[in-house]
């Protein structure tokens, strides 16, 4: 019964990753500092739905991937790591600290995104 269980967790992140990954590779908008894509807002979900851990790997997973095959080769190890800090900022502020407050997953993604900005930023100088 444990087997069943992994496995079910292993192909509910693999999937999530494959829709963070379509979300950050096919639609993105150029823009002056990179471009915007929806990978982001299909992260948010991610975290709300599976939790904090899933959420790390199926972000860093396909973000990378997105990166790594979009032709970005030199943004996939920041990514990786951004997106999982991404991930557990706002698992932890919506599932830790703030899970009784009624809009602790807009908190946590305005920490996290905070944070993304900051990190992308150092990256970039």
């Amino acid at each position: 019964m444990s087997n069943t269980v992994k496995i079910h967790d292993l192909t509910v992140t693999a999937m999530m990753a494959a829709l963070i990954f379509c979300g950050t590779f096919f639609f993105k908008l150029p823009s002056a500092f990179g471009y915007t894509h929806l990978g982001d807002s299909l992260l948010i979900l991610s975290i709300c739905l599976l939790g904090t851990k899933k959420s790390m790997y199926a972000g860093a997973i396909g973000a990378g991937l997105a990166d790594m095959i979009g032709g970005y080769a030199v943004w996939i190890v920041p990514t990786f790591c951004i997106k999982a800090l991404y991930a557990y900022t706002m698992g932890s502020i919506m599932h830790g600290r703030f899970k009784d407050f009624r809009y602790s997953w807009l908190a946590g993604a305005i920490a996290g995104g905070l944070l993304q900005i900051c990190l992308y930023t150092m990256c970039r100088v």
